[in-house]
């Protein structure tokens, strides 16, 4: 299945994360707005549990789509040198969720 068919949430993926070029004032936002979804998506482990019981509230559809965003973040030339780490770990986190 194509991602951006898999539900709303797949438009709203795109267009906050993906449409911008860079040195647009939306571009620098919305960094700043995928780091901190980066973070939030590879808790601390004392937050794990909380964070997971959050996460399946999500149907598989938004899941999926959100696997395959932290995807496209892992071949990102800004992502994968910034925080290939944190990256991985929140695809490791999503993934576990599934």
């Amino acid at each position: 299945m194509n991602p951006l068919q898999a539900s709303p949430i797949s438009y709203t993926i795109v267009r906050r994360f993906c449409a911008f070029l860079p040195g647009e004032p939306e571009a620098e936002y919305n960094a700043l707005e995928t780091e901190s979804m980066i973070y939030r998506l590879r808790p601390d482990p004392k937050f794990q549990d909380d964070a997971k019981v959050r996460l399946p509230s999500r149907n598989q559809k938004q899941i999926t789509c959100l696997v395959h965003f932290i995807e496209w973040l892992q071949n990102h030339p800004r992502w994968n040198e910034y925080c290939p780490d944190n990256v991985d770990s929140a695809l490791k986190f999503v993934r576990s969720s599934q």
